[in-house]
């Protein structure tokens, strides 16, 4: 799902150290291979929306899962998708906005901010 997008591929892969030469030529190929291979491997595995939309329904009324304060499941949840909301990928923004999670997000984010994981560059 996530590497489906050339955009994405190409974002995520540079940032983890790729040559961006190397990226341009291979991520058209590599994001339409991605995720049918995946789901070959992983037939079984649910959407990740449906995974995000599991994790808000076990939130019920509680503005975290671990209730009025984020507990260990919360700051898990949230570093799992700070790289893919830092590096601006559309998957990590369609994954909060599909699972209903954008106010969790929000609450997640003034607590523990991205620049105090993702410091700027100077």
């Amino acid at each position: 799902e996530c590497f489906g997008n050339v955009g994405d591929l190409t974002k995520f892969a540079c940032a983890v150290g790729f040559p961006k030469c190397i990226v341009c030529c291979i991520a058209p190929t590599m994001s339409k291979r991605l995720p049918v291979g995946f789901r070959k491997k992983y037939p079984d595995l649910p959407a990740a929306v449906d995974i995000g939309k599991e994790f808000r329904a076990a939130m019920g009324s509680s503005n975290f899962f671990g209730g009025e304060q984020p507990g260990p499941v919360d700051v898990s949840y949230y570093g799992t998708c700070l790289t893919f909301m830092y590096l601006k990928l559309e998957c990590g923004h369609n994954h909060i906005e599909g699972a209903g999670l954008k106010d969790w997000w929000q609450r997640m984010e003034a607590m523990i901010p991205t620049d105090k994981i993702f410091p700027p560059k100077k």
